[in-house]
């Protein structure tokens, strides 16, 4: 290890352990530019092989300077802090339906969940602020895959016509 900084057999575990279980993204992170580093890495090394910001290295460096691994994997208190509006929207997500509002759908949109915000709350904002403000919660939202299939009763029929027009295309 030529690096600037060395690692003990214990910290080099720990921090490894860390990187691999991956439960939190920032922690494993951080725990990856130490290792990186005490493997000799530059700066510039780093950076290009994570894709993160020098500000990133230069804190991460300097708290595991200042406290070693604990210092490294200690939950950052400069996270952002959840938005009122986004926790009104996990609660609605969670808890009711896009009927209990009067719409007429079985399932919530992310551009339904704006509108409704801005009707219940007068936020203002966009369905894409409302999907990345679920996926920053650990929601995933995604569309069902549209598929015709054997549960439809005109499933033959449908696909009978669409073999016709496959073989009756023009060149």
């Amino acid at each position: 290890m030529d690096g600037s900084i060395q690692l003990t057999a214990q910290e080099r575990k720990v921090l490894l352990q860390a990187y691999h279980s991956g439960a939190d993204l920032p922690l494993s992170r951080r725990a990856h530019i130490v290792l990186l580093r005490a493997d000799g890495l530059t700066w510039q090394q780093i950076k290009a092989v994570l894709f993160c910001s020098f500000d990133l290295i230069s804190t991460t460096l300097k708290a595991f300077t200042q406290g070693r691994v604990a210092a490294v994997l200690q939950q950052q208190a400069s996270q952002r802090p959840v938005p009122a509006w986004m926790m009104t929207v996990l609660r609605w997500v969670s808890h009711r339906t896009p009927r209990d509002f009067g719409y007429f759908r079985s399932r919530w949109s992310c551009e339904t969940l704006a509108h409704l915000l801005a009707f219940e709350t007068g936020l203002r904002l966009s369905g894409e602020t409302i999907r990345r403000g679920l996926h920053r919660l650990g929601l995933v939202w995604r569309r069902p895959r549209p598929v015709v299939g054997p549960v439809d009763p005109e499933h033959a029929e449908k696909f009978q016509a669409i073999q016709h027009l496959l073989k009756n295309l023009p060149q």
